[in-house]
């Protein structure tokens, strides 16, 4: 717990550059086809890397996010959790603005490079596996969204980004 401990207190130090900002974090999760598990175990790393790449192409910084792997049940989608502080380095306030439609776009060029299943397209497939609203359907991420609050000198923040 120490590490996680250390995480967020360096997130809150940052994110006291900007201390009337009302979203802290933003959450975006990058799932992947079942049957990309394999290249995603391998791989995932890089892929991630690359998405973040391409979303510094069109414009979007991130200075400070995490990435975690975590392992649901077999029969789910393998995926990531990109958490990223909405406050740079410098004090400015990270791009938020049409995010949603840059991250799908890099997630599919991503998809496509890697050869990947894209799963961006599973509701016309399957009606089983229609998406809640703001929940990630491409092949790395779809959306993006406030993260879950975290504890800052015991207040939470849950309110939508702005930007």
């Amino acid at each position: 717990m120490q590490g996680a401990a250390n995480i967020i207190r360096e997130f809150e130090t940052q994110s006291a550059l900007r201390p009337d900002a009302k979203t802290k974090l933003l959450h975006i999760p990058m799932s992947f086809h079942l049957r990309d598990r394999e290249l995603m175990e391998r791989d995932g790393q890089a892929i991630v890397k690359e998405w973040l790449r391409r979303m510094e192409a069109y414009g979007f910084r991130f200075d400070q996010y995490i990435v975690v792997r975590h392992h649901d049940q077999d029969h789910k989608n393998p995926h990531f959790h990109l958490v990223i502080n909405t406050t740079l380095c410098d004090g400015s306030a990270v791009k938020t603005s049409y995010i949603g439609k840059y991250a799908k776009m890099a997630s599919m060029e991503v998809t496509r490079n890697w050869a990947m299943v894209a799963t961006y397209n599973r509701t016309q497939r399957n009606e089983l596996s229609i998406a809640q609203p703001g929940t990630a359907q491409s092949a790395t991420s779809e959306s993006a969204r406030p993260a879950t609050p975290y504890m800052a000198n015991d207040t939470t923040s849950t309110d939508a980004p702005t930007g």
